[in-house]
């Protein structure tokens, strides 16, 4: 009975030390994917060359509060991004910001308002990172 048990133990132990590999690539290729917290100081002036690439221009601010990254998720940071330009210019600026891939970001809402036309635009949004 004790040879028994001792077996499922180390058989355990395997399954631990095989899930805590698996773990650790998992947690490798997140932090590839999401940046960390001191890149975020570039943030900015990415979105601003973003919005430059488009046509359009790009003013970049963090508000509200930082949600610190945990052991089980990423940090966030809220942003606005304050924009002019052309419709298509535009959208081109959103769809490349939801692409880019130095930055992980989730837009929120995201407002324009038409004005002797050029579109004045606000986009809200999340940005993670990890420590």
């Amino acid at each position: 009975m004790q040879i028994d048990r001792q077996t499922r133990m180390i058989a355990k132990l395997a399954e631990f030390r095989e899930a805590s590999s698996e773990v650790e690539t998992a947690m490798a290729d997140l932090q590839s994917i999401i940046p960390p917290r001191e890149k975020l100081f570039s943030f900015p002036q990415n979105v601003e060359r973003l919005a430059t690439g488009a046509g359009a221009t790009a003013d970049v601010n963090f508000i509200g509060k930082e949600s610190p990254a945990t052991e089980d998720e990423a940090g966030s940071n809220t942003f606005t991004v304050t924009g002019k330009g052309n419709f298509d210019d535009t959208l081109e600026l959103i769809s490349a910001l939801e692409k880019r891939r130095e930055f992980f970001v989730s837009l929120d809402s995201i407002n324009m308002t038409r004005l002797e036309g050029q579109f004045n635009t606000v986009i809200n949004g999340l940005v993670f990172f990890y420590d």
